[in-house]
């Protein structure tokens, strides 16, 4: 059975080897979210140090900055879904998966969509980060 994959997907993914077949690395986005709204903080500034010191291991060009400054209220994922898809980027960095979100069944779509997440305290890609219940061992 033929897959189709979608046209935008294609050319990003094509997009995405001929930037390494010619020397560049992917394009990075890097997102960071502070719970309590304080973006002038310690902690805050130690996750965007964090993230830019991960998203530059990359080898490619930091193209988009995702700030959410808490209060409750999180970047919508399916707006890092469209961001990808459009070639805004080619990687997502995030500090840990909870700073992007808490909610398995939307961090599973996000991922679904096609956008690649790179996490610093997980240790890389989060494409395999959640092994659904039914491969498990017995």
């Amino acid at each position: 059975m033929l897959k189709f994959l979608p046209v935008r997907s294609v050319i990003n993914q094509l997009t995405l080897r001929l930037r390494r077949l010619i020397g560049l690395g992917p394009r990075v986005a890097l997102y960071v979210r502070h719970s309590n709204g304080d973006t002038t903080g310690s902690s805050f500034a130690r996750q965007l140090e964090e993230v830019r010191s991960y998203g530059a291991t990359l080898g490619g060009n930091i193209s988009r900055l995702y700030v959410d400054a808490g209060g409750g209220v999180r970047t919508p994922l399916d707006a890092f879904a469209a961001a990808a898809k459009r070639g805004d980027f080619d990687v997502l960095v995030v500090q840990d998966v909870d700073r992007l979100t808490r909610n398995v069944t939307e961090f599973a779509k996000l991922i679904a969509s096609g956008v690649r997440i790179q996490s610093v305290r997980e240790g890389g890609d989060l494409a395999n980060f959640f092994v659904p219940l039914s491969t498990r061992a017995e």
